[in-house]
C-alpha cells in the first residue's frame, strides 16, 4: 500500500486537464490501494477556480483529506491527495469497504438542481476509466456516493443531455467501461501492432495526398499501453522497496538489462 504519485500520467493519456494542490503527493494515509472509485458532489454553492480549502483541510468533524481529486466545473481535474482520503464513510459497494479500498473524488456542483455541464460528465467519465485501468479494477466498482450509503444523495441532478445521476449511473458505468482503441491494442501481438501501424501510416499518406486529415498516429496509441505498463511496474517496485527497507534503484539493478532499458523509458 502506497501513495500513488503515479496515477498522473494515467489522467493525462485519457486526456485530462490536470492541476494540482501543493503538497498533494504527500497528503493523506499510505494505507491505501483503491479498488474501486466513488463519485461525489461537494454541495458548495460557490464556483471555485482552485478547489477550497475545506477538501484539503477538512471539517472540526472530520480531518482531511476529503477527497482525492475534485473536479471542476470546466473538466479540470485537481490532483488533492495521493493517500487515503476520508471521504466515504461508513458503507461499503461490491464487497469494498472503507476509504482505503476507494479513490474518492469530490466535484463542483451543489446538489440542488444545477445542471451538470457536458464537459464535467465527460471528465469525469475520463477520470473513472482512468482510475479502472490504473488500479486494474472493472467499471462496476465505480459508484455513486448514494450507492456507498443510504445517508447520502451524492451526485445528484440533471445532466445537460437529460440523463439524471439518481436515475442513469448504470450508463454512467457503461460509458466508463467503453472499449478504447487503447483496449483493442492490449489484445494484440507486437508483430499484429506493426502491421496495423504500417496499414494506417500508409491510409494517412493516401488521405494526406488529397488533403485529409490523418488519423490520431497508432503509435502514439500503442507508446501510451507501453507507458502505462512500465508505470505499474514501478509502482510495484516502489512498493515492494518501501515493505522490504530496501532502495528501489537496488532493486531495479537485479532486472535484465533489456527491462531496466524499458523502464528507464518511463516520462
Amino acid at each position: 500500500m502506497s501513495r500513488h504519485t503515479g496515477v498522473v500520467e494515467a489522467l493525462r493519456d485519457h486526456g485530462l486537464t490536470l492541476g494540482f494542490c501543493p503538497g498533494w503527493e504527500t497528503r493523506g494515509s499510505s494505507t491505501f490501494w483503491p479498488q474501486g472509485h466513488v463519485c461525489h458532489h461537494d454541495a458548495i454553492a460557490a464556483r471555485w477556480t482552485t478547489p477550497p480549502g475545506l477538501l484539503i483541510a477538512g471539517r472540526p468533524d472530520l480531518a482531511g483529506p476529503l477527497c482525492n481529486t475534485a473536479l471542476q466545473a470546466d473538466g479540470t481535474v485537481w490532483l488533492v491527495a495521493a493517500g487515503r482520503a476520508n471521504h466515504a464513510g461508513t458503507g461499503s459497494w461490491r464487497g469494498l469497504v472503507g476509504n482505503s479500498t476507494v479513490w474518492g473524488t469530490e466535484a463542483q456542483n451543489a446538489g440542488t438542481g444545477q445542471e451538470w455541464p457536458q464537459e464535467q460528465i465527460d471528465a469525469y467519465v475520463r477520470l473513472s476509466a482512468a482510475l479502472a485501468e490504473y488500479f486494474s479494477f472493472s467499471a462496476e466498482m465505480v459508484c455513486r456516493h448514494a450507492e456507498w450509503t443510504s445517508r447520502k444523495i451524492d451526485p445528484w441532478g440533471p445532466w445537460t443531455d437529460g440523463h439524471r445521476w439518481e436515475h442513469h449511473m448504470s450508463h454512467f458505468r457503461a460509458l466508463v467501461a467503453r472499449p478504447t482503441e487503447e483496449d483493442f491494442m492490449a489484445t494484440m501481438s507486437e508483430q499484429e501492432k506493426t502491421a496495423l501501424l504500417g496499414a494506417v501510416q500508409e491510409i494517412n499518406g493516401v488521405g494526406a495526398a488529397f488533403g485529409q486529415p490523418a488519423r490520431p498516429p497508432l503509435r502514439d496509441l500503442i507508446e501510451a499501453e507501453n507507458r502505462r505498463t512500465r508505470r505499474m511496474v514501478l509502482d510495484v517496485i516502489d512498493a515492494v522497496a518501501k515493505a522490504a527497507k530496501l532502495d528501489p534503484a537496488k532493486i531495479r539493478s537485479e532486472l535484465r538489462p533489456e527491462t531496466r532499458a524499458a523502464l528507464d523509458k518511463v516520462d
